[in-house]
């Protein structure tokens, strides 16, 4: 049984956790993305293994949203679920955040089996890069 001993985590929202309805599951994950903290991050980390898609998706986005190293890390297992949707869908949110944590794990998507995995990795990463590279150039001016 999953413990929902979360002392950050509203009491019915730990309840909703572990509901038999998918609905009650994916509101407690929707409402856990505005708690933040290491209980929530926790909770969140569990229900990326809850048998219906739709909670483990909406789990992935709230740790994305909450952003912290800890939350994106709680979604490495995820880069090697067996559904490449998951993992996509993983680089996905990833690709939002912006942190040198989401950079590595982007950077380690580049692997996966997945073509389409690759490719949104790969996608993500030249776009930030390309970003970055204008951002120094810009605050650097050449003295022509």
């Amino acid at each position: 049984m999953l413990d929902t001993d979360f002392e950050a985590v509203p009491p019915g929202v730990a309840g909703l956790l572990v509901s038999a309805a998918a609905d009650d599951r994916l509101e407690a994950v929707e409402a856990l993305a505005g708690v933040h903290g290491d209980d929530a991050v926790q909770a969140l980390g569990l229900a990326l293994f809850d048998d219906n898609p739709h909670v483990r998706e909406s789990a992935v986005d709230a740790l994305a949203e909450i952003g912290s190293e800890k939350a994106l890390l709680a979604l490495v297992p995820m880069l090697g679920a067996q559904d490449p949707d998951l993992r996509e869908h993983v680089v996905d949110a990833l690709a939002e955040c912006g942190s040198p944590t989401a950079r590595s794990l982007l950077q380690q998507a580049l692997a996966d089996d997945s073509p389409a995995v690759r490719e949104a990795a790969s996608e993500y990463l030249a776009e930030r890069w390309e970003l970055e590279n204008k951002l120094l150039k810009n605050s650097h001016p050449s003295s022509d």
